[in-house]
C-alpha cells in the first residue's frame, strides 16, 4: 500500500517540477518584457531631450512594448502591470493624455524603474534605498 502511494507521488513530482519551471520561465520573460519597454522608453526620452524630435513610429512601438509588458507581468505583479498599461495609454497620444495625479506619478520613468527593480533585482533596490 505504502509503495503504491509513494509510486503515485513519484509520478506527480515530475509534472509539478515542470509546472514550477514553466512559471519561472514565464516570470523571467515578463521581467524581460518590462525591461525592454523601460529601456526603449529611456532611449527615446533621451533622444527627445537631445532635441532630435518626436518620432511617432517609435511612440507606436512603445505602445506595443508597454502593452505586452503589462500582459506578461500581470500574473506576477498586478501593480506593475497597471503601471505598464498606463504607460501604453500614454504613448497612444502623449499630447492629449490627461491622467489623475496619482497615475501621472506612477508612470514617471524613475517610478517605473523602481517598481521594475523591486521585482527583478530586489537586492539592488534595497541597496540603493539603504
Amino acid at each position: 500500500m505504502l509503495d503504491t502511494v509513494l509510486a503515485a507521488l513519484g509520478t506527480l513530482i515530475g509534472p509539478l517540477a515542470d509546472l514550477g519551471n514553466r512559471r519561472h520561465d514565464r516570470r523571467q520573460q515578463a521581467i524581460h518584457d518590462v525591461s525592454k519597454a523601460l529601456t526603449e522608453t529611456q532611449l527615446y526620452i533621451t533622444q527627445v531631450a537631445e532635441h532630435r524630435g518626436e518620432n511617432r513610429p517609435v511612440e507606436e512601438q512603445l505602445v506595443r512594448l508597454w502593452r505586452n509588458a503589462a500582459l506578461s507581468i500581470r500574473p506576477f505583479d498586478e501593480t506593475l502591470a497597471f503601471t505598464c498599461e498606463h504607460k501604453s495609454e500614454y504613448w497612444l497620444d502623449p499630447a492629449n493624455w490627461n491622467p489623475t495625479p496619482e497615475v501621472d506619478h506612477r508612470v514617471q520613468i524613475d517610478v517605473v524603474l523602481n517598481q521594475y527593480r523591486n521585482l527583478a533585482l530586489p537586492g539592488f533596490a534595497a541597496e540603493t534605498q539603504g
